[in-house]
């Protein structure tokens, strides 16, 4: 990490190559405050403003979310006392599985970044890597798309307005780059080097895969006195809560959240929580009544039954959940 530097060229082909992997959102973006905090800009994203985040001028904070909810990259930020060797640790296990991420430093810890190959879907990355996220460790992007501008992330390569430090990403040897070594302009030559990652053919979009997932479609319970013309086209179940009833929670939540025993687990949606539910608040337990209430955060005071939880996991409404889930019946019949 280093102070501030004196005013420097940077070459248009390397704001360039710096744009491709760190822009998402260009209609808006934020500025970081001298305590840290962000202020929204409320206007378009230029190429001088990058220029000046590089030169470090100013420190722009992105959106993780374009405007059609897809991300360029995903984060994991962890910023607790032994988060640089957690996010080397998270960063070979990820290499075994065939997926590069590099290591930045940040103020109290490590931020570790993956490139994909083009713009995906939030809740497509989310899908993909949240499973690799340890506990205690904050996962961007925070939410699915369709939750509006969503969550942001200071820009790499400027300076923290709070610690008026920058700080680099590591080289290939996994080594923290010495701040005598390190300029923005060696840095973004070595962004040259990093490689994007294509989603796996078998995950291109999660919510295709929600809505193939035969656990999901499932026709237990269900009766032949049901059947009728609405059924037919809604798939085997009239309502949500004949779904609901048919499901079992620990088994379909157990899919998203680490539970243990007793059905206790962190909760996934971390926007709520201040440090990402760091002291387990999340419990799943069995509905009192058919298709009824099964989960609960008791930081965030919000529950509800498996359904309500798949449409806050996908960032989805109640309508088009339905849909997606009816759909899955229908492709499974055919």
């Amino acid at each position: 990490m280093v102070k501030n530097s004196s005013k420097l060229h940077i070459p248009l082909h390397l704001l360039q190559v710096y744009c491709k992997l760190f822009v998402s959102r260009t209609s808006d973006f934020a500025l970081q405050q001298a305590d840290g905090s962000y202020r929204r800009a409320g206007r378009p994203l230029q190429l001088l403003d990058i220029n000046r985040h590089l030169q470090r001028f100013h420190t722009l904070g992105m959106y993780v979310q374009d405007e059609q909810g897809k991300v360029r990259f995903s984060v994991f930020d962890d910023d607790r006392q032994n988060g640089f060797a957690e996010m080397q640790r998270l960063r070979n296990q990820l290499k075994r599985d065939g997926i590069p991420a590099y290591m930045e430093q940040s103020r109290r810890g490590a931020h570790l970044w993956v490139f994909w190959k083009e713009p995906i879907y939030a809740s497509q990355a989310r899908d993909v890597l949240l499973p690799y996220c340890p506990d205690g460790v904050e996962f961007y992007p925070k939410q699915n798309e369709g939750c509006g501008y969503g969550s942001l992330i200071r820009m790499p390569l400027g300076v923290h307005q709070l610690s008026g430090m920058s700080y680099a990403f590591q080289d290939d040897q996994a080594e923290i780059i010495s701040p005598s070594v390190y300029d923005v302009l060696q840095q973004l030559h070595l962004l040259f080097q990093f490689q994007r990652v294509a989603v796996p053919e078998s995950r291109r979009c999660s919510l295709v895969a929600l809505q193939f997932d035969k656990r999901l479609c499932s026709t237990r319970n269900q009766t032949k006195s049901l059947a009728s013309s609405t059924a037919t086209t809604l798939g085997p179940y009239t309502d949500i809560r004949s779904w609901c009833n048919a499901q079992n929670p620990f088994e379909v939540i157990g899919r998203y959240v680490r539970l243990n025993d007793q059905g206790i687990g962190r909760c996934p949606f971390h926007e709520h929580h201040k440090h990402a539910d760091r002291k387990p608040s999340f419990k799943v337990y069995k509905p009192k009544k058919e298709g009824g209430s099964c989960w609960y955060c008791y930081t965030w005071q919000q529950g509800g039954n498996v359904f309500d939880f798949l449409c806050h996991w996908y960032g989805l409404s109640a309508r088009e959940m339905w849909k997606r889930i009816q759909e899955g019946y229908n492709h499974e019949r055919n």
